[in-house]
């Protein structure tokens, strides 16, 4: 039933929230797209009322969602800070704590710069375009086919609309690289490469390295050889002898 939740999720999320922003975009979109030398396509969006809501207020929005449920992520994490590597340990979930330290760092940064980058964005879009207003559905899309091409050089003339370009063609890569570093050089993103690597080799008689797979979790797996951890039931029932048995039951006899 969990499984089934959560793949209805991830495909409301991946796939049923884009289709509905791309179905509002195209409300307010006058022409297929524009062309920017030295950059390539680029949306274009007819400057009025309706595109607020519709278009630009998409960023924001999901910048809110995102700093509320990453407030409740670190909030609840100082609150259980003591308890927090055996909640960890007996979840079920496979996160340990180096895991879950850097979903803290990425929902920190989150929290510092995604609102802030979607209000640059939209104030930069209500001011350096003119609003102009609504007048139908047939005017917005008369010339819909027409495909807009703009000059780098002219581009560069436009400080405010070059800034946020630039600005806007940037921030999406930096974002994954961020993502990377907090996950990509992970000790599990590492056994991950290199389970590639050898499935790739596999053709090749290349030795493989066999070393010490890291615990999903941060407890530390029992041993059979004079650990401090608690034996087996199994182990203690055979090791007690009848008298010891005989002896309890006199104690405890009520």
């Amino acid at each position: 039933m969990q499984k089934r939740r959560d793949a209805i999720v991830d495909l409301c999320l991946g796939v049923l929230f884009p289709i509905i922003v791309m179905a509002l975009h195209y409300v307010v979109q006058p022409t297929r797209y524009n062309l920017i030398e030295n950059i390539g396509c680029w949306p274009s969006i007819h400057v009025t009322i309706l595109a607020i809501p519709m278009v630009f207020m998409w960023p924001i929005i999901i910048s809110c969602v995102s700093f509320v449920y990453c407030t409740l992520a670190l909030r609840g994490f100082l609150k259980a800070r003591r308890q927090f590597n055996q909640v960890l340990s007996h979840s079920g979930s496979g996160i340990n704590i180096s895991r879950y330290f850097r979903l803290m760092a990425l929902s920190s940064e989150e929290i510092l710069f995604a609102i802030p980058f979607a209000s640059y964005l939209l104030k930069q879009n209500l001011t350096i375009i003119p609003q102009t207003p609504w007048i139908s559905w047939e005017s917005t899309h008369k010339d819909y086919n027409t495909i807009l091409t703009t000059p780098w050089t002219i581009l560069q003339e436009a400080k405010p609309e070059f800034n946020a370009v630039m600005i806007s063609l940037w921030v999406l890569p930096a974002g994954g690289f961020l993502f990377f570093i907090w996950f990509g050089l992970s000790g599990e993103a590492f056994t991950a490469y290199k389970n590639f690597f050898y499935t790739v080799i596999a053709p090749v008689p290349i030795e493989r390295r066999t070393g010490a797979t890291p615990s999903p979790t941060c407890v530390p797996p029992r041993s059979r050889a004079g650990d401090p951890s608690l034996p087996d039931r199994n182990e203690a029932e055979e090791k007690r002898s009848p008298d010891e048995d005989l002896e309890a039951s006199k104690t405890y006899a009520v």
